[in-house]
C-alpha cells in the first residue's frame, strides 16, 4: 500500500480517539447499540437494517464534523452561528433517525413483545445520564 493510503487511515483514527473524547459522541453511541440491538431483537429484514444502520451512521459522522467544527471554533472570533447550524444537522438527522426506527419498531413490537423495545427506550436516556 502506498504511504499516503496508510497515512489517511491512521489520521482518520486519530479523528476517532478525538472524537472519542466528546460525551456527545460516546451517547450517540449508546443509542446505535439500542437501535443494533432492536434491529436484531424484532428481526428487520435487510433493507430495514440498512436504513436503521445508514441513520446511525449519519447521526455519528454528523457528531464528529459537529466536534471538528467546535473545536475550530476556539480560534475563531465569533463562532456561535456556526457552532448552532453544526448542531442543528445532527439535530435534525437525529430527529428524523428517531421516526424511522418508530416507523420500523413499533410495529414489530405491537406485533409481538414490546418489553424490549420499553426496556431500549429506558435504558437509553438512562445511558445518557451516565456518560460523561
Amino acid at each position: 500500500m502506498p504511504p499516503r493510503f496508510k497515512r489517511s487511515f491512521y489520521r482518520a483514527f486519530i479523528g476517532l480517539g478525538i472524537g472519542f473524547e466528546d460525551p456527545m459522541l460516546k451517547r450517540h453511541i449508546a443509542s446505535t447499540i439500542g437501535a443494533i440491538s432492536c434491529a436484531i431483537y424484532y428481526r428487520l429484514d435487510s433493507v430495514e437494517m440498512a436504513v436503521v444502520l445508514l441513520c446511525c451512521s449519519l447521526v455519528i459522522g454528523l457528531e464528529l464534523l459537529n466536534t471538528a467544527f467546535e473545536r475550530i471554533a476556539d480560534e475563531l472570533k465569533n463562532p456561535r452561528p456556526s457552532l448552532d447550524v453544526a448542531a442543528a444537522s445532527v439535530f435534525i438527522v437525529s430527529l428524523f433517525s428517531l421516526v424511522i426506527g418508530f416507523m420500523f419498531f413499533l410495529p414489530k413490537a405491537a406485533a409481538s413483545s414490546p418489553w424490549f423495545l420499553l426496556m431500549i427506550m429506558v435504558l437509553t436516556p438512562i445511558s445518557w445520564m451516565v456518560i460523561k
